[in-house]
């Protein structure tokens, strides 16, 4: 059997919060595909990462830490924690980035998927999926107001 990695990947992005929440939208690179965890990919096994955050002053996600993951050990800690890096708060009416010192959980799934053809030598399979970004739910109360 022959692999091809990272196939294609998309992004769902549910309940984009509103500016008067004071919940962060977020941007990211759109090619997620080397985020999918290999291990879940070569056993098309689904799960979910909850991921802890608080945004920074520049409107990154900083501190973040895994609050649950499911199953575990297929690598979805490890690939929410990176795609956390590409992670920004947007800027709210004012100009200033929404939710800076408080703490949110964002929930992503992965489910994987994996299509395989018979050859002439055994089989080709291609890996690829979808990676699903929950809007953010926060945790935490900000800075208290000056």
């Amino acid at each position: 059997m022959r692999a091809t990695r990272g196939m294609w990947a998309c992004v769902l992005l549910a309940g984009a919060p509103s500016y008067s929440s004071g919940q962060p939208a977020h941007t990211f690179a759109p090619n997620l595909a080397a985020y999918l965890p290999p291990r879940a990919q070569e056993l098309n096994v689904s799960g979910q990462a909850i991921i802890l955050c608080t945004i920074a002053e520049d409107g990154r996600y900083v501190d973040c830490s895994i609050k649950k993951e499911s199953p575990k050990n297929f690598g979805f800690a490890a690939a929410a924690l990176r795609m956390s890096k590409l992670f920004q708060a947007s800027t709210g009416p004012d100009g200033k980035f929404v939710g800076v010192g408080q703490m949110f959980e964002r929930r992503i799934d992965f489910k994987p998927s994996r299509t395989c053809a018979p050859t002439v030598n055994g089989s080709t399979c291609s890996f690829g999926g979808t990676v699903h970004v929950f809007a953010p739910t926060q945790v935490s109360p900000g800075p208290p107001a000056p």
